[in-house]
């Protein structure tokens, strides 16, 4: 049976090549979203306020307004998944929060600095 994990490989390689773009999710800090087709690929950085422990979830939701959930993966910092969710994780955010961009507008802003001095 096919599940969302199945997809993650080939979503996180285009996300790094900038072929999909991200947005960060206005419902949470930590959350970001990526549409392919009717399909919503989401993933969300949470800690347990309970105990602390932290983790990452991805869904998959379908229609047109992305309400129906079709599948989801939970995974705690105690699973040996973990940093491949993580990386997972950092790639939809540096799509989503533009990191790239901002660190190559930081490094011309330091160059320019450095010729000015």
């Amino acid at each position: 049976m096919k599940s969302v994990a199945d997809i993650m490989e080939k979503v996180q390689e285009l996300t790094e090549k900038g072929i999909l773009k991200w947005e960060q999710d206005p419902m949470g800090f930590g959350a970001f979203y990526v549409d392919i087709g009717n399909n919503r690929l989401s993933v969300r950085q949470w800690t347990d306020q309970n105990d602390g422990s932290c983790g990452i979830t991805v869904q998959l939701n379908s229609g047109t307004d992305h309400d129906s959930m079709l599948d989801n993966i939970v995974i705690n910092e105690y699973s040996g998944k973990y940093d491949y969710f993580q990386a997972f994780f950092n790639s939809a955010r540096r799509s989503a929060l533009d990191v790239e961009s901002t660190i190559s507008d930081i490094e011309k802003q330091l160059s320019e600095l450095s010729r000015n001095r």
